[in-house]
């Protein structure tokens, strides 16, 4: 909105009574060269040629619709509760403040036209102030004045909780439930590949959808990527043990002097006896009292389950 005085304009109201207002296409009065400096389609913003309102006193009133592409530097670290800060900043192209000066209106208190926004579904904007500001450049003297609006951008995040952390959480907790299953169990490979499928799919989502313009990495897509790291390894575990679980030999007596406890211990505290689908590898270690290659299995299978928990632990809090 343009508001100013030009006394070239006035009329005296005696010979043309009930006169005190006319309106008449803009492009026939002289308008300022008002521009939105910090525009992303630079040079190229127009107003459209809507009418002004022409009071007797010289008072121009003029309300050009037109979209605004202010440019807004975004930190989406937060995201998706992220918290921006942008402005829209109004000058003069080429006068200086001596020739024409640009103030606030309300005082920088919020505008009235910004009463009848239309919420944006995705982010609410608030408005914060209006600030006056003057500048001084070394190849002039003159002062150079601007006005810039304020606004807080504060995302909504509702929807991306059921978009991203819903789906990421039933797929970790997917590959937890792998541990839970018979080593030799297929259903280990589809639950993780599924969660592994689910993770990469929501961090390509998110790359697609944030780009790359933040000015840092957003805590959700380190949180996917790490996710899918760690669930790729344990898609490589899992190939291990699947492996390992199939030979028919016992184990270096070292390790056995370390699996024999561990496994004793588990058997005592979780069930009587351990009870695995491989029973016949199973009743062949009862016969020998020599821990094979199995239950070493069976054990570190355990270790990882606790490591892979720990991890997805620090990397939720990190």
């Amino acid at each position: 909105m343009i508001d100013r005085l030009d006394e070239s304009l006035s009329w005296d109201t005696t010979p043309f009574k009930h006169i005190d207002l006319i309106r008449t296409p803009s492009e026939q009065i002289y308008l300022p060269d008002i521009m939105n400096y910090n525009d992303i389609d630079y040079g190229t913003q127009k107003f459209a040629n809507t009418k002004a309102l022409v009071y007797k006193n010289g008072k121009v009133l003029w309300v050009p619709p037109m979209t605004l592409k202010p440019l807004c530097r975004v930190n989406l670290k937060r995201w998706p509760y992220d918290e921006h800060i942008c402005f829209i900043k109004f000058g003069s192209w080429t006068h200086d403040g001596y020739v024409l000066d640009v103030f606030p209106k309300n005082d920088g208190k919020k505008p009235q036209f910004l009463s009848d926004f239309y919420e944006n579904t995705e982010f609410e904007v608030s408005f914060i102030n209006a600030t006056r500001k003057v500048m001084f450049y070394d190849c002039c003297k003159e002062p150079y004045p601007s006005v810039s609006f304020y606004f807080r951008l504060q995302r909504r995040p509702t929807l991306y909780h059921y978009i991203i952390s819903i789906p990421a959480l039933m797929a970790i907790i997917g590959s937890l439930i792998t541990f839970w299953f018979p080593i030799r169990s297929n259903i280990r490979f589809v639950l993780n590949s599924f969660s592994f499928l689910t993770l990469t799919l929501l961090l390509i989502y998110l790359g697609t959808h944030l780009g790359f313009s933040s000015l840092g990495v957003p805590i959700a897509v380190r949180f996917l990527s790490l996710s899918v790291l760690f669930v790729g390894l344990l898609q490589i575990w899992l190939t291990i043990a699947y492996n390992i679980s199939l030979l028919k030999c016992e184990i270096p007596l070292w390790t056995a002097k370390v699996t024999k406890p561990l496994l004793q211990m588990y058997r005592n505290t979780e069930h009587e006896s351990i009870q695995l689908t491989q029973s016949e590898q199973l009743q062949d270690t009862k016969k020998s009292g020599q821990p094979n290659a199995e239950d070493l299995t069976f054990i570190i299978d355990k270790i990882v389950f606790i490591v892979f928990a720990f991890a997805i632990v620090i990397n939720s809090v990190a």
